[in-house]
């Protein structure tokens, strides 16, 4: 059984001839005698053929014309989503700064500037000309 194990080990090659001569010759010699691995050679080759016949399948133009087509319209329509996308933010954008635009614009109408809102008697908490802030730290009739 270990030279059937041998021979075995080689099919794949002797059906593809990348053999040496000598053992090919070998190999076939024992394909004459043991009924054993010309059976399994024959399942063997009969695979490889049903393989070989399916590679050149010839597929009817129609059929690969659907594909084509059908290949393009994803590739438009994915144009499309990107394009409505992009168009989209856009938009977004555009709502946004239009929004802006009208809140400062009722804000504005019924602004007061600052000169005006606040009387020279009013006391600055941060103004430096009237008082620094020096004196404001040690001012001890603060609290």
């Amino acid at each position: 059984m270990n030279s059937c194990e041998n021979i075995q080990n080689d099919f794949i090659p002797y059906i593809e001839e990348n053999l040496s001569e000598s053992r090919m010759m070998k190999i076939d010699g024992h394909l004459a005698t043991c009924s054993e691995c010309a059976g399994i050679m024959a399942e063997l080759q009969l695979s490889f053929q049903l393989i070989e016949d399916e590679k050149f399948t010839q597929v009817h133009d129609s059929f690969l014309a659907g594909i084509e087509d059908k290949i393009a319209g994803e590739n438009r329509r994915g144009i499309r989503i990107h394009f409505m996308k992009w168009l989209s933010y856009a938009a977004v954008i555009a709502i946004g700064l239009f929004a802006g635009y009208l809140i400062s614009n009722s804000l504005t109408r019924n602004f007061i500037p600052v000169q005006q809102q606040i009387s020279s008697d009013d006391f600055y908490w941060n103004d430096l000309e009237q008082e620094p802030i020096e004196s404001f730290f040690m001012n001890e009739n603060l609290f």
